[in-house]
């Protein structure tokens, strides 16, 4: 068993992760997003060379450059990568939730754009007719290969959603970062690519693809307090009734999503006394997924066997796999990594979708 590593003990609340390949250096780095302050984006790397380059500053402010800020929480949340137009699925452009600003952008290459991907949302947590509401603290995101952008949001402590934006890859950019201090101000987007409720339930923790990138992982605490890790295929039957997996049983409570009634219940985490769902989730090339607990995180292998259990001293923010071959483990104030067998999935990137919107 290789041992735990303390790396630095010297951040302030990091709530997400990510992890981000370069081509030009042959090689990848760890992103971490803070949500303390306005915010700010950390950058954690090791050379080529035996020395490492370790810890940098790659964005500040991350969360909130308007005044005021929109929301109290003015910190940066989710990460993830717009990898369209490359070959590897951690390359391209960064996409961040500016959750002082009350939306989801992406950095554009080149410009410095930040693009608004996400500003309003469906009020999935009210009645059907309700209008839409802006997106407030999305922590966990990610790209499907198909093109869109998933995120999660808790708004209330008895509703939580995992949001679709569809073909989010196509979504035209913003052509300078003069045009973007415009959008500072805009409360509404200027593309028509439409959000998704995917996902509903109680308390979401946490989401990740499964290693060939055709369902997703979601950590769910029910109102019965059941915490569960369900599965939802991403894939369209042609049938389109999403019925690829009949292997285990089907959750049947009322319809809360669009796919919430092919959620298949994967593994009971109550019965592993787990009692909040895992606020931080990764999967690697083999299928193995690692869930975040509160005394350290759990390994499950694709059968749903845990495989073992490794303590951690402080509560776990996030869980990335690194090209390198390493978990990196956050907590609010530290960053921490253990040597693994395998990496990250290597999710195909010739999937997209063409592009069905046009720019307003």
């Amino acid at each position: 068993q290789y041992p735990l590593v303390l790396i630095d003990d010297s951040y302030h609340d990091i709530v997400a992760s990510l992890w981000r390949h370069d081509a030009d250096l042959e090689r990848g780095y760890l992103l971490m997003s803070q949500s303390h302050g306005n915010g700010r984006i950390w950058r954690w790397e090791r050379g080529g060379g035996p020395i490492p380059i370790g810890k940098t500053l790659a964005m500040d402010p991350s969360g909130c450059r308007s005044k005021p800020c929109i929301s109290e929480n003015s910190g940066s949340g989710g990460l993830a990568v717009d990898f369209f137009k490359h070959d590897n699925y951690r390359q391209g452009c960064l996409v961040v939730a500016e959750w002082g600003e009350g939306r989801i952008v992406k950095l554009e290459e080149g410009t410095g754009a930040r693009t608004p991907l996400v500003i309003n949302v469906p009020d999935a947590c009210k009645h059907a007719s309700s209008r839409p509401r802006r997106v407030e603290r999305p922590k966990s995101m990610l790209y499907t290969p198909t093109g869109d952008l998933l995120f999660m949001e808790s708004t209330t402590s008895s509703c939580s959603t995992v949001m679709r934006l569809n073909q989010a890859v196509h979504v035209a950019p913003l052509e300078s970062a003069m045009t973007s201090r415009v959008a500072h101000k805009w409360n509404e987007t200027l593309h028509d690519h439409s959000i998704d409720v995917l996902y509903r339930d109680t308390n979401l923790g946490s989401m990740a693809l499964d290693s060939k990138g055709e369902g997703l992982y979601v950590n769910v605490q029910r109102s019965d307090d059941s915490v569960l890790l369900v599965y939802l295929s991403l894939l369209e039957d042609d049938d389109g009734d999403d019925d690829d997996d009949k292997g285990t049983s089907q959750v049947s409570d009322t319809r809360m999503g669009l796919l919430y009634d092919a959620a298949i219940v994967k593994f009971n985490l109550t019965d592993a006394g787990v009692h909040e769902a895992p606020e931080a989730m990764a999967v690697d090339e083999s299928g193995n997924v690692f869930l975040a607990i509160s005394s350290g995180f759990l390994v499950l292998n694709e059968e749903m066997e845990i495989l073992g259990k490794l303590d951690t001293p402080t509560p776990i923010t996030s869980l990335t796999l690194g090209e390198d071959k390493f978990l990196y483990i956050t907590t609010s104030t530290q960053l921490l990594r253990i040597r693994v067998r395998q990496g990250p999935p290597k999710l195909p990137t010739n999937l997209v979708k063409r592009n069905k919107y046009f720019v307003k």
